[in-house]
């Protein structure tokens, strides 16, 4: 079985096939009336405390002009600190909790019985475990973010959300992984569900990086075709003698920026070599500021992607429903797990910072 490869830093790097020159701007400055925004505040019914419903809206960054309001400004800073979609999850739980103790008494005690009417209200809605967990996490975030007190610690809330687990257990991941030989028949056959050799050069490489790189899907590709914040830059990719190195600037571990490289190095069977059909790709694309593109300079998608995939995995006979984007994450885990890396070099591969990196060993899933 090929085991993917990943190491902290490449040592070998051949500027002259570097795919781009220059570093091009993160993003054009965004209009000054949204970085100038207020926080909008909503004086409850009884006279209480003041609540803040405007949320997201102090967001800054390079190029934005800074608040007028210090305070605001500092809170923008601070958004920054998390990934782009935690943000609008923890905004959309800080919301619904609102409106739901917006009607309770706005003492800090009655804040808390509120919160643990709040939980009840969730869980006789059905909502998961997970599910609460992360709301919780989204109202702890936000209160504190605009100076609340936090309501969502306390005994009762730690231990109900634990007998909510058990009561009703999360939907287990089930997806399997994508391993060496599934990947050989996935860039075998993407020629029968792509007739186009552009795309089915551009496919290829796009399924060899994932597995080999242990990408997650928002590193690799444009998240949509109007955002392309997510992917690979081109210039943030080199390739040297038997090297592919990669930059990945910004991750869901690493929401500093502060950055790491992958390097996939040279594999064989040579059909699967992420080094080879990065070569050959390299003298097709066009130019584009995200280096999966089509033809015609569009970036590659994560649904264009996941589209692809499983139309290839029903052409090999494979059951599409139990796998994803993630499964060459959780592949490339897998065999490495199998090859008997040890567990800091498997977390080393997939840039994980903790034991999380557990669960996407799956070697009693393996199918190939």
């Amino acid at each position: 079985m090929t085991v993917p490869l990943s190491v902290s830093e490449p040592t070998v790097m051949h500027p002259e096939t570097r795919v781009g020159s220059r570093d091009r701007p993160c993003a054009e400055a965004q209009d000054r009336t949204t970085a100038e925004r207020r926080e909008e505040e909503s004086q409850d019914t009884s006279g209480g405390q003041a609540t803040a419903v405007s949320l997201g809206q102090t967001s800054v960054g390079d190029g934005n002009p800074a608040p007028a309001d210090h305070q605001a400004g500092i809170r923008g800073l601070a958004e920054q600190a998390i990934a782009p979609s935690t943000l609008k999850t923890y905004q959309s739980a800080w919301r619904r909790w609102l409106l739901f103790s917006r009607q309770k008494d706005q003492s800090e005690a009655g804040q808390q019985d509120a919160m643990l009417a709040f939980m009840w209200d969730r869980y006789s809605e059905g909502d998961s475990r997970t599910t609460m967990a992360s709301t919780l996490a989204g109202i702890s975030f936000m209160a504190k973010l605009h100076g609340y007190p936090d309501v969502t610690k306390g005994f009762l809330i730690n231990k109900a959300l634990k007998g909510w687990g058990r009561v009703r257990p999360s939907h287990a991941d089930t997806r399997l992984p994508i391993t060496s030989n599934i990947l050989e028949d996935l860039i075998g056959n993407v020629g029968l569900v792509t007739l186009d050799s552009y795309e089915k050069l551009l496919f290829s490489l796009a399924f060899s990086m994932a597995y080999f790189g242990a990408f997650r899907i928002s590193e690799l590709v444009a998240r949509s075709r109007g955002h392309q914040e997510s992917g690979l830059r081109v210039e943030h990719v080199s390739l040297g003698e038997g090297i592919l190195a990669c930059k990945i600037v910004k991750s869901k571990t690493d929401q500093s920026g502060r950055g790491s490289w992958v390097q996939l190095t040279s594999q064989q069977p040579c059909l699967i070599c992420p080094v080879r059909l990065a070569s050959l790709f390299m003298t097709k694309r066009p130019h584009a500021n995200l280096f999966l593109c089509h033809a015609n300079g569009i970036p590659l998608t994560k649904y264009q992607f996941a589209t692809i995939l499983k139309r290839t995995l029903q052409s090999i006979n494979l059951n599409s429903t139990l796998y994803g984007t993630h499964s060459f994450r959780i592949g490339a885990a897998t065999s490495a797990a199998l090859a008997g890396s040890s567990s800091e070099a498997i977390k080393a591969l997939g840039r994980w910072k903790s034991a999380a990196f557990k669960s996407y060993v799956r070697i009693d899933k393996v199918v190939d």
